[in-house]
């Protein structure tokens, strides 16, 4: 909801001013250290309130549609990490990755109206242009980890997203099966 998606955002806001306050203060020299907190991350396992929220919503909704999507029981899926990304334009893209985990989703928590530019970039997805797709707010963008992908810079404005990476017991050739899956669906 448009609640929590302001709450997440909040609560990611505060502990990145407050871990840079801190970072501030401790550096030797008065330089400050580059952290993820100083790129505009925060792990949600820092966030108490976004910790219980992710929580809920793993059992009773995320996990459920990847198990419908990928044919993994939800029992089997595991939450590997998950950071709430602020991109405060003018800011850079990040360089193209894959990540480390069987299947990674992008939650938006900001509308498309607050930012230009950003987005998640796929390689070899075809876009014209080779633009970035953008989720509405509160919407699930899931991708198999393996592929090559990136997140945009954004222009103007600010973008916040909630990156899950999760993990399998049971499926260690996710990625194939995501591969496979997205070749039947373009056919």
């Amino acid at each position: 909801t448009e609640k929590e998606c302001d709450d997440l955002i909040s609560e990611a806001r505060g502990w990145i001013a407050q871990e840079e306050d801190d970072d501030a203060t401790a550096a030797p020299g008065g330089e400050r250290e580059i952290t993820n907190r100083g790129l505009g991350e925060a792990r949600v396992s820092n966030l108490p309130r976004g910790s219980d929220w992710l929580r809920a919503k793993l059992k009773e909704s995320l996990f459920p549609l990847l198990e419908s999507r990928f044919g993994v029981r939800a029992d089997d899926l595991t939450l590997n990490d998950a950071l709430i990304i602020g991109y405060i334009g003018p800011s850079r893209s990040q360089p193209i990755h894959r990540d480390a985990s069987i299947v990674s989703l992008n939650i938006a928590l900001s509308p498309k109206e607050n930012y230009t530019g950003g987005g998640t970039f796929f390689e070899g997805l075809g876009v014209p242009g080779g633009k970035a797709l953008q989720n509405e707010r509160g919407h699930v963008l899931c991708h198999s980890s393996g592929i090559m992908h990136a997140g945009r810079a954004v222009e103007t404005g600010q973008r916040w997203v909630l990156v899950l990476f999760v993990v399998a017991r049971t499926e260690p050739q996710f990625a194939r099966r995501c591969h496979a899956s997205g070749i039947r669906a373009s056919d």
